[in-house]
């Protein structure tokens, strides 16, 4: 055996993979070549390493999520790739053990980080989970749909189509639709802890202040807290699709906290290419004249990075409009 065949073989070597042959043949060279035994040394120290920090991870509460799901990721790339058999075989041996699975985790991990195709074979795009809410955080605006749909009875709905401007703490702003006519606009104004809300089909308006400390109120509306909160929940991968041309990649979750305890179901989908939201859609109950109605409410046709004017956000209010008195 000569160092470029036993090079090969050392990875497996070191993991305990190889047949009896193959393994007294590499151990016979490494006895003979200083150069070769160095590279062994190497190998079992990032071995190591990587267990030790396996072990330190398994001490997280995440561990299993994590690890399934990147197991999970792996086996439906692996499924795609039938000509890696061997590898396929290589990686089975290396999920029996607790250590090396968390070694290889940590190696999946750090590839991805890297964008390393740590399989092999031809690219098959995926949307990086982890990814997707840093994409969103590094545009500071983005412009979009929403359409809520109640349904009242028999033939009977209640349906509010709205345009959204969101700057992020600049602001963020609510432009809502019924039958094509304007009806509704909110200002939400993160620096004054103030949304204003302009009733334009009933000429009047009134204000509602929150904590400047505690924004939920106003940062519920953009879809970056919609991402945060899906993805920080149990999901299921709902594979690929097309969505208005996108090759879009999308999670699942059931019941959700979004929910507020009601059955439901929400849907995110992301362009697998920019690792943005593309829909987000919700399906669950709402309350109506003091019963739950089933109700849809989708969030789509997102344009990131768009260049809105600061006056977007300054709440206008004609003189004629009366204050409306909500007690």
């Amino acid at each position: 055996m000569n160092c470029l065949e036993c090079k090969e073989l050392l990875v497996a070597y070191v993991e305990g993979l190889l047949a009896e042959q193959q393994k007294q043949a590499v151990q016979s060279h490494l006895t003979a070549c200083p150069s070769c035994r160095a590279e062994e040394s190497d190998l079992k120290s990032l071995r190591d390493r990587l267990a030790t920090n396996g072990r330190i991870f398994a001490q997280s509460r995440l561990e299993d999520k994590v690890l399934n799901r990147i197991i999970r990721e792996q086996n439906l790339k692996l499924k795609n790739i039938s000509r890696l058999n061997n590898q396929i075989n290589i990686w089975r041996n290396i999920m029996k053990s607790r250590i090396t699975k968390l070694a290889a985790a940590a190696v999946i991990i750090i590839a991805v980080v890297l964008g390393l195709n740590i399989i092999g074979g031809p690219d098959i795009a995926t949307v990086a989970w982890g990814q997707v809410l840093e994409a969103m955080e590094k545009i500071p605006t983005v412009v979009f749909d929403m359409t809520n749909t109640t349904i009242l009875g028999e033939n009977k709905t209640m349906s509010t189509k709205s345009k959204v401007y969101d700057a992020g703490e600049h602001g963020i702003r609510e432009d809502m639709y019924m039958n094509g006519e304007l009806v509704l606009q909110k200002y939400m104004v993160p620096k004054e802890g103030v949304i204003y809300f302009i009733r334009r089909d009933e000429r009047n308006y009134y204000t509602h202040r929150v904590l400047t400390n505690d924004l939920a109120e106003i940062e519920e509306a953009s879809p970056r807290q919609w991402v945060k909160n899906i993805l920080s929940e149990d999901y299921t991968e709902l594979g690929q699709s097309n969505i208005n041309g996108i090759e879009v990649e999308g999670v699942e979750v059931q019941n959700s906290k979004l929910l507020g305890g009601d059955e439901g179901s929400i849907r995110l989908w992301v362009d697998i290419k920019t690792n943005l939201p593309v829909r987000m859609e919700l399906k669950g109950m709402m309350m109506e004249s003091g019963a739950k109605r089933p109700m849809t409410f989708v969030m789509d046709a997102f344009q990131w990075d768009v260049k809105l004017d600061a006056s977007i956000f300054e709440p206008n209010i004609p003189a004629d409009y009366t204050l409306f008195d909500r007690r």
